[in-house]
């Protein structure tokens, strides 16, 4: 079969259109699934070594620090800037459905908690059916912040350490059915020096903040 050069151009242009349309079907609509309904939000306040072993090298009693409002802020400001309208938190945590809702036995212990006044609750529980009655939820988010730290270079008790931080941002229908879900992992623009396996607990806090805002950023931003 012959092309001439005015059929491929308009071969190619209703090519280019289709991959238009296409990416504009793809794109998430937060709208549709709005309002949005915040049902936890988990993190850990002790930050353990992603290599566990490292800790019978290195000083690990520094390592408690709570990032909780500072993760709860950016979690808010990230899920609306996507374009969600949020039900309230107290309408939420203060309903006796949700105070009733039978916990996650998956995160347990000292290591995570649930952010202030949210519980661990898991991705299928009967708080969100009748959250849904009570408030108009088109759907339900349910947010991780995994907070580590690791080696950079160096061995054992002397070197450098950078910080890592997981998010993971899950939204699913009031029967815990996945509607979308993403994760994020970034790592610390800054390392702080190990010597003789101790570290600065100041330095050791400061390189978290902007990565923690940057994975919850990057995951949510990744709905699709």
């Amino acid at each position: 079969m012959h092309f001439t050069k005015k059929t491929l151009a308009a071969f190619f242009s209703i090519l280019s259109l289709t991959a238009i349309l296409l990416f504009a079907k793809a794109k998430f609509d937060a709208k549709k699934y709005s309002p949005l309904a915040l049902m936890t939000i988990i993190t850990n306040s002790t930050i353990n070594w992603a290599d566990g072993n490292i800790d019978n090298e290195i000083n690990s009693s520094n390592t408690t620090i709570n990032f909780y409002k500072l993760i709860e802020d950016s979690v808010n400001e990230n899920l609306t800037l996507k374009g969600f309208k949020l039900v309230p938190k107290s309408d939420i945590i203060n309903s006796s459905e949700y105070k009733q809702a039978e916990e996650s036995n998956y995160y347990i212990g000292e290591d995570y908690a649930s952010i202030t006044g949210y519980r661990r609750l898991p991705e299928k529980n009967k708080a969100a059916i009748l959250i849904k009655e009570k408030t108009g939820a088109k759907a339900f988010a349910y947010v991780t912040v995994f907070i580590e730290k690791e080696m950079d270079e160096g061995y054992k008790k002397n070197g450098t350490m950078r910080g890592k931080v997981t998010a993971f941002v899950d939204i699913t229908n009031e029967n815990g059915k996945l509607i979308s879900n993403a994760q994020s992992s970034e790592y610390t623009s800054k390392v702080i020096l190990i010597v003789d396996g101790k570290y600065n607990y100041a330095q050791f806090a400061a390189m978290y903040p902007d990565t923690i805002r940057a994975a919850i950023t990057n995951a949510t931003a990744a709905l699709k």
